[in-house]
This record gives structure tokens, C-alpha cells and sequence, in this order.
């Protein structure tokens, strides 16, 4: 194929296709959900053949898979990890708020993935379709949550928290942060600006704070 110019284009490798394929299908999971997805349509918008697109990924669901994985690799090897694995001043409450505030920064900074990470099902129930994606989505959470209760159980041994039950208080930090998050991704009408946004979240990480603080 040539371009403008009269020069012939390079051709995509395998690695560049998938990319565009992901890009586009990542659109198309957000806004038509996964059973208004349609591989021919995407293989059109990449200009390649049908062909082409399913040796790329084995099938739709195979598809949603990459695409979420790529959002959770990013996810965790920009914001999260660097957030586990460096502990600011101040213990575990001050770690388990910046870890708080990582996930706020990915949202902010990809709004695009935002409701990939957000969403349990891409259509609002459950599809038997995508159960490999449901799995690999509940045990990127389990994976999460499981980091966090490891923070809060140390913090109650070395007493620097005082003792609470550390599952009810990793649900609900949780529960919180990713409601507010999804709420405003779900309900565009009602939706915060990114200040407002931010005076929520930090709101709410106050209180977290408030709850693992000892008592005097």
C-alpha cells in the first residue's frame, strides 16, 4: 500500500497490528460492551483482513483479555508498584494512602482504561462468554487486596495502627475509592470535575486515616 506521497508503506509487523487492534478494540469494548464488539468491524477499522485479526487473537474473548491485561499492566507497573514498593515517610498510613492516591493518578492520567478496570462485566451482566476475563479481573483484585491486608496486619503487629478487623477495612477503602471513581464514569450527568473529584477522594482517604490511627 502506498501513502500520499507515491511511497509504499512500510509493513506492520505482528506486534504493531496487535497494538492498533488493541487501541480500537478497546473503544469499541468501552462503548459497545463485549457483545457489541464485532471482530469484522475491528478488522476493518485496522485495515486488515479477518484472517489477519484472528491469528492475532484466537477470538473476541481472547481480545477483551489482552486488552484488559494491558490496562492492568499499566496500572500496576507505573502506579502501583512504585507506590508498594516505596513506602513514604510517615508508616503504614501514609502507604496505604499513597496507594490510594496511585490508583486516583492512573484514572486521571488514562481515562480511556479507566472503565475497562471499573467495570465487572463490560455489558452490565454476566456474560458465560468472558469468563477467562472475569477470572483474570477477580484475581488481579484478590491479588490487590491481599497486598493491602498484608500493610494493615503488619501495622496492627507493630502496633502502629490500632487492632482492626484488616478485610472489613480493605473492603471498604476498597469499596469506596472505586466507587466514587466508577460512579463518575457510569453517570456522566452527575459527574465531578477533576478538583471536586480530588477533594472526594483525598476526603475519603482522610477518613481511612481517622479509622487506623491509635488511640491516644
Amino acid at each position: 500500500m502506498a501513502d500520499e506521497t507515491g511511497t509504499r508503506a512500510a509493513p506492520r509487523s505482528d506486534e504493531d497490528l496487535a497494538q492498533v487492534v488493541l487501541d480500537l478494540a478497546q473503544d469499541s469494548f468501552i462503548e459497545h460492551g463485549f457483545r457489541g464488539t464485532k471482530m469484522e468491524q475491528l478488522a476493518k477499522s485496522a485495515g486488515v483482513s479477518v484472517g489477519q485479526l484472528y491469528h492475532l487473537f484466537a477470538n473476541k474473548e481472547a481480545l477483551l483479555l489482552a486488552v484488559h491485561e494491558r490496562a492492568q499492566t499499566l496500572l500496576m507497573e507505573h502506579y502501583l508498584e512504585p507506590a508498594y514498593a516505596n513506602p513514604p515517610e510517615g508508616g503504614a498510613i501514609e502507604h496505604f494512602v499513597s496507594i490510594g492516591r496511585a490508583y486516583f493518578r492512573f484514572y486521571l492520567d488514562n481515562r480511556q482504561m479507566g472503565p475497562l478496570l471499573l467495570s465487572a462485566t463490560y455489558d452490565e451482566r454476566y456474560d458465560p462468554e468472558i469468563a477467562r476475563v472475569l477470572a483474570s479481573i477477580r484475581a488481579k483484585v484478590a491479588g490487590g487486596l491481599g497486598r493491602m491486608h498484608d500493610i494493615v496486619s503488619g501495622a496492627i503487629a507493630r502496633r502502629e495502627i490500632r487492632e482492626v478487623d484488616p478485610d472489613a477495612v480493605v473492603r471498604w477503602y476498597w469499596g469506596a475509592l472505586f466507587g466514587v471513581l466508577a460512579n463518575n464514569f457510569r453517570h456522566p450527568a452527575a459527574a465531578l470535575d477533576d478538583q471536586e473529584l480530588e477533594r472526594v477522594i483525598e476526603l475519603g482517604l482522610d477518613s481511612i486515616s481517622a479509622l487506623l490511627r491509635t488511640r491516644a
